[in-house]
């Protein structure tokens, strides 16, 4: 009788063991939706180097396929935004009316921890726009 009073506690443990994790797993995912849906104000900052031999056109700043502004060669330009939480892509568009050229998308992920983004824009003759994070100011 003991023996079986024992199994019914121990077996009582495994279920509250069980039935908190399932709890604090479900509490988890909550926490990761309610980011998304939260808007933050970030500021991306971007240092475009003006070359030589290069076309230093003005260029034009998206995220998510959004124009937040323009930005001339030589120049290096804060843009302060709202936008919800997650991941997000930037990428800059330069050119002329006969000539335009796009830099590759580049990944941003804003959440509490990550709200200033820098980033050095250059101009190549042949490669185009290249847009890359700007590690010595993260």
């Amino acid at each position: 009788m003991i023996e079986k009073i024992r199994e019914n506690i121990i077996y009582a443990i495994v279920v509250l063991v069980f039935i908190t994790l399932m709890y604090s797993c479900v509490n988890n995912d909550k926490d990761k939706e309610t980011d998304i849906n939260k808007i933050y104000e970030i500021v991306i900052e971007i240092d475009y180097e003006r070359k030589s031999f290069s076309y230093n056109d003005d260029a034009t700043v998206y995220i998510d396929d959004e124009k937040i502004g323009t930005i001339k060669a030589g120049k290096c330009k804060k843009y302060s935004i709202n936008i919800v939480g997650g991941e997000h892509n930037i990428w800059v568009e330069g050119g002329t009316s006969i000539r335009t050229n796009k830099s590759s998308k580049v990944s941003l992920k804003v959440d509490d921890d990550n709200t200033y983004f820098p980033y050095k824009l250059k101009d190549g003759s042949i490669a185009g726009l290249s847009l890359s994070v700007d590690y010595s100011k993260k």
